[in-house]
């Protein structure tokens, strides 16, 4: 409903003075109107009275507050009750006034709520029940409502909306401050996040910053690894919730960060790897299988995933690409390195097989490996096992019995492979003890097989 001129130009002048109340009582209608309606009236002229009473200038506004918010319930159930007085409108600028002056007050009460929330560095002041940014909204609906009464034309209606604006500028100065390591952990616009979206996002902050902790401190090489990987897998775990809050994105980069100290760890890890293989002439740190290049090929794919990345620095991604080929380069070097002391120590083992299919088994050895390998210049093969490996199992299948006896004897196929080198390879004759048939297993070279090199000077074949 919107006012009369004569109330426009009381409640929009320099001043704006309360209306003394009336008694609608002593209307000469009052004959007619509804004892039920009267005794509504007489209340709400009553609530306007108190509510006046306790918003006085100098009065508390935490006082004032919940008076002029049972006022306001009071007045939109009761509305359609107290129209049917004949003297409605004239309390009407009263409560227009005061609902003005709940509007104020409920955006300093958000405000009030933020600094607290500021001082305690807790989002829950914020966007929390009973929060800054929900009482910012019911200072909304509230200017809203002043809006529909007098328009939204008129300086009262602009004043207010523009003081309310102003607390939220101030709520959120102070929202932005509320930080996890530098993130903001506050929803600035307001809008609602849901408490478990919320607190994954504060978690996700704190493992962040716990990590950069441990990625800058003298802790070592292992425990960072154990910590930034499980910091990773976390965020993996989590990620589609924490893409639900507004301030991933901001994060996102603090993330992406981390994502590269990992890399450049797992970079230092596998060149650790390789170093200790050399030590050890461990051939197991050097082979493709191996913990040294699983830790260069886990560092790609997380350099991969930052190049990719919406807003990715590309210039820190491209100083993981050059961390990654300089670990290559010098595991190369090691393998090399490894290579070469252990092709120095190798010697063949001594020939231990006396069987007499050995000379048979031989020929089908060298004929399968020339099959296999026409360009190969075998130099020899070494029986270095003394005997064959029995294994001999039953299986219930499906109601049958299924009889197995096989046996295995390894031996050692070694190849011309340099000018200096000889490498030798594994390979397996295998006889089914049933039948007696022989399969010779001689596909052994490029796969996971351990293979040994040895300088041709040292072969006594």
């Amino acid at each position: 409903m919107k006012l009369s001129l004569p109330l426009l130009a009381l409640l929009l002048g320099a001043t704006c003075p309360f209306v003394v109340a009336q008694t609608p009582a002593a209307s000469a209608d009052a004959a007619k109107i509804h004892p039920y309606t009267q005794q509504m009236t007489t209340e709400w002229l009553a609530r306007l009275d108190k509510a006046e009473a306790v918003s006085k200038p100098g009065g508390s506004p935490e006082a004032a507050k919940p008076v002029l918010e049972e006022l306001e319930t009071f007045f939109a159930e009761k509305k359609q009750v107290l129209e049917r007085h004949p003297d409605f409108k004239k309390p009407l600028v009263r409560q227009l006034l005061l609902r003005m002056k709940l509007a104020k007050i409920t955006a300093v009460s958000g405000l009030a709520a933020a600094e607290r929330g500021l001082s305690r560095q807790d989002p829950a002041f914020f966007n929390g029940k009973g929060g800054a940014y929900e009482q910012l909204a019911q200072a909304d609906a509230l200017v809203e409502a002043v809006a529909g009464v007098l328009g939204k034309e008129q300086q009262a209606y602009t004043d207010l909306a523009a003081y309310v604006a102003q607390v939220r500028t101030k709520v959120g100065e102070k929202a932005a401050k509320v930080t996890v390591g530098g993130v903001a952990v506050v929803n600035t616009s307001g809008a609602k996040i849901h408490p478990f979206t919320q607190q994954t996002f504060e978690t996700w902050l704190k493992n962040l910053e716990a990590d950069q902790a441990v990625a800058a401190g003298s802790e070592p090489l292992e425990k960072k690894l154990k910590e930034l990987e499980g910091g990773w897998s976390w965020y993996r775990s989590n990620e589609a919730e924490l893409r639900k809050h507004p301030g991933y994105a901001q994060a996102a980069g603090r993330m992406q960060a981390q994502q590269l100290m990992l890399g450049e760890l797992k970079v230092q890890k596998a060149v650790a790897f390789a170093q200790q293989g050399l030590k050890d002439l461990n051939p197991n740190m050097f082979s493709e299988s191996s913990g040294t290049y699983q830790q260069l090929k886990e560092a790609e794919g997380l350099q991969q995933t930052c190049a990719k990345a919406e807003g990715s620095d590309a210039a820190a991604c491209g100083r993981l690409a050059q961390s990654i080929t300089d670990a290559r380069a010098t595991v190369l070097k090691l393998t090399n390195d490894y290579k070469k002391i252990a092709a120095e120590k190798y010697r063949l083992p001594p020939e231990r097989y006396t069987g007499g299919d050995k000379s048979d088994l031989k020929k089908r050895v060298l004929a399968t490996w020339k099959e296999l390998y026409p360009d190969d210049k075998v130099l020899g093969v070494r029986f270095h096992r003394e005997d064959w490996e029995r294994k001999k199992e039953s299986n219930f299948n499906n109601g049958t019995w299924y009889h197995y006896d096989n046996s295995v004897l390894v031996v050692f196929v070694v190849v011309k492979t340099s000018s200096e080198l000889a490498t030798v390879y594994p390979a397996y004759v295998n006889k089914n003890n049933q039948s007696n048939a022989l399969k010779i297993g001689a596909d052994t070279k490029g796969k996971a097989y351990i293979q040994d090199d040895m300088l041709l000077k040292n072969v006594d074949l």
